[in-house]
């Protein structure tokens, strides 16, 4: 860790003593600066969420657009698409102690089957929300008509 060197040094600068409260705030500081680092992370993460969704939606948009079309869409939306999927990962969390539950074979595919599922149902809905975010009814994709030739593959 960053902090014994750390130490060292402003303990040779006080000409070999350590101040106490010193090695109180130091970890504590050193906590609040990874705690807000990954803060940033997540906020740049749900900030730029949508941009494959975008890139899939329109192809011929480039990905500095579809990275920008994201930044705007996302305003204000975040803390939605936050919540949106806190259940699903609470769920993730729940399918990975059912693997320690039951253990072995039995336990690797209890929560295969569980992932499986939630992942499903996670990027569906965050694909219903990018669509509600774009201003699409979700509702109405589901009566997508193929195209004929794919009609024609199917009844074969």
């Amino acid at each position: 860790s960053l902090i014994a060197p750390l130490m060292m040094v402003i303990s040779a600068a006080n000409g070999g003593a350590v101040n106490e409260s010193l090695l109180t705030v130091m970890p504590l500081l050193s906590t609040a600066g990874m705690a807000l680092t990954a803060i940033l992370a997540a906020m740049a993460n749900y900030r730029y969420a949508m941009g494959l969704y975008i890139l899939a939606d329109k192809p011929e948009t480039g990905v500095v657009a579809c990275i920008r079309q994201s930044k705007q869409m996302m305003y204000g939306a975040k803390m939605q698409l936050f919540t949106l999927e806190l259940g699903y990962h609470l769920w993730t969390y729940l399918a990975v102690m059912a693997s320690g539950i039951f253990g072995g074979v039995l336990g690797s595919t209890v929560s295969m089957a569980a992932q499986l599922f939630i992942n499903v149902n996670r990027y569906s809905a965050v694909c219903n929300f990018y669509l509600a975010q774009n201003g699409e009814n979700p509702k109405d994709v589901s009566a997508v008509p193929m195209n004929e030739d794919k009609q024609e593959d199917l009844t074969d």
